[in-house]
């Protein structure tokens, strides 16, 4: 099948909501969102709701469907951490600017299904001190023999190099993708997946997600860049591939 090109980051949103509000300060109201019995730092739920918070701040709610949705292979909530809508201190310790490291270790060690981030090449000077360098992410996936890198120009929306703001053409930077030796069918249970989003109403995603099952998921190396997806068939493969949990990206499609 063609997958359509979708985005690496959020399209859009459910509930956005970003302000100080204190009621899931209270635990016994608002309880730390639980994921395969372990707590999700910075998550907390309530009946159909499900909230990313920071102290007093509320970053985004979502409302998930009654049904209570499968934990495909390589989702979580915390992978919405990485999705480019809001920031994660503890997750960047040392203070980079971006979360490039993380999706790199969350791909491979199966906390993620697939992930985006960019690298930097050998140069005498450097556009991007913060980035990856590439060296050592290709030494970290040749470790992980059942992952594969795909390596591909870093490209603005019109299909040309990125430029700075002081006219400097960005040729040090590639775009990587790394995502299982596997279809992602074999990779997680679309058919699971396919079933629940059917019996909550939502046929046409279901359909898309058997169909999209034979996809390679390293040929998806060009179609997670720039451009928003078309549709809500499109979050829903671009949920599944990306480790977004199935509720959250239903949220998306029925509200």
């Amino acid at each position: 099948m063609t997958m359509p090109i979708v985005s690496n980051t959020q399209p859009r949103e459910s509930v956005t909501a970003f302000f100080p509000h204190e009621s899931h300060l209270d635990a016994t109201r608002w309880p730390q969102l639980t994921e395969r019995g372990r707590l999700v730092r910075g998550w907390v739920s309530r009946g159909q709701q499900v909230k990313a918070v920071s102290g007093r701040w509320t970053h985004h709610t979502y409302i998930t469907p009654t049904l209570a949705a499968p934990t495909p292979t390589g989702s979580s909530w915390s992978n919405l951490d990485l999705c480019g809508g809001w920031r994660r201190d503890w997750m960047c310790p040392e203070g980079l600017t971006n979360e490039d490291w993380v999706i790199l270790h969350r791909v491979v060690s199966g906390d993620k299904l697939c992930g985006a981030f960019l690298a930097r090449t050998p140069s005498d000077s450097p556009s991007n001190f913060s980035r990856l360098d590439l060296a050592t992410v290709r030494t970290i996936v040749d470790a992980h023999v059942d992952f594969q890198l795909v390596e591909t120009p870093f490209l603005n929306r019109d299909g040309q190099p990125w430029t700075l703001q002081d006219g400097t053409v960005v040729t040090d930077v590639v775009r990587c993708w790394i995502a299982p030796r596997a279809t992602l069918g074999s990779a997680c249970d679309v058919d699971e997946v396919a079933r629940w989003y059917e019996a909550i109403g939502l046929e046409g995603e279901a359909d898309a997600l058997v169909d999209a099952a034979s996809t390679y998921l390293p040929d998806l190396a060009n179609r997670f860049d720039a451009q928003a997806p078309a549709g809500p068939a499109s979050f829903t493969i671009t949920g599944l591939v990306l480790g977004y949990p199935p509720g959250s990206t239903a949220s998306l499609n029925l509200w």
